[in-house]
């Protein structure tokens, strides 16, 4: 089986500006890019989607509009964000299509409310939108919720801890046998070392001391009181993307791989199971 754990969707629109003369003109990471031929576009859009982002190519009036126009932008990014997870899901199933594989999908706090739909409606074999829900397989449970506890940028799944902990109740109610269940939960729990970040103060710029970034906990209390309380085999989780490890709390192991989508590299962890039991577990790369 496979597990997207979250914040599966691009961060940022590039705007790909047609000009008159039939070239092209974008700016990434700072710098103004011109762009001659189609192939030099096809490309870059490679190379921008490769970063975790999404080129868009636009007209002039529909730059300039989405320069000024708030809704607008939005509106863009929200039709590319899910013509872009129409996309994956279709390569999903052509490439596990005849396989005994099965992907499981969650969601993660970056990722907008609107792409539900899609992912509870698409019909597959092979993938199954695991939000909110218990998934079974080969005697194991698992217990998957992208709902984080607050962040400084108030993104659209996020809630006080004490609601988190009523879902997560009501949630690790439903299993058959929590301790053979896995806690697929985006945010990481608080203080084990999987969720060490920057502080920020009131701008989100990083605070600091003697020339030092100031690092701090930012994982949930109540992830962990879930943890500690139905003790499951196996914890999976992502959010916090500087802080990759493998730590403990009683019995359960609790992977976060990090992430580095920004350089276009993959991050995940390796997990495996035989006869009901955690066999082996490691962090990848590439």
């Amino acid at each position: 089986m496979l597990v997207l754990g979250g914040d599966i969707t691009g961060k940022l629109l590039v705007p790909i500006v047609k000009q008159d003369d039939g070239s092209y003109s974008s700016e990434f990471h700072g710098t103004q890019v011109r762009i001659s031929s189609e192939t030099e576009r096809s490309e870059f859009e490679k190379k921008v989607k490769f970063s975790g982002y999404y080129p868009v190519l636009m007209e002039k009036a529909e730059y300039e509009r989405a320069l000024t126009d708030g809704s607008y932008r939005e509106s863009v990014f929200e039709e590319t964000m899910l013509d872009s997870i129409k996309g994956w899901l279709k390569l999903a199933d052509e490439r596990l299509k005849g396989t005994k594989v099965k992907l499981y999908i969650t969601a993660g706090n970056d990722d907008l409310l609107s792409m539900d739909e899609i992912l509870r409606n698409h019909n597959s074999e092979n993938v199954e939108y695991a939000e909110g829900e218990i998934a079974s397989f080969d005697g194991f449970e698992m217990l998957s919720m992208g709902d984080v506890n607050p962040t400084p940028w108030h993104t659209p799944r996020e809630y006080p801890e004490e609601e988190l902990e009523r879902r997560l109740e009501a949630l690790a109610s439903k299993l058959t046998d929590p301790s053979k269940s896995i806690f697929n939960v985006h945010v990481p729990p608080i203080g084990v070392g999987l969720d060490v970040c920057p502080e920020l103060d009131a701008n989100l710029t990083p605070v600091t001391r003697g020339g030092e970034i100031v690092m701090k906990a930012a994982g949930s209390v109540a992830v962990k009181r879930a943890i500690e309380k139905f003790e499951p085999l196996l914890g999976l989780h992502g959010h916090i993307h500087e802080s990759p490890g493998i730590a403990r709390i009683g019995r359960t192991v609790c992977i976060n791989p990090g992430s580095e989508y920004g350089q276009g590299v993959l991050r995940g962890a390796l997990v495996s199971f035989d006869k009901g039991k955690l066999k082996h577990y490691s962090l990848t790369r590439g």
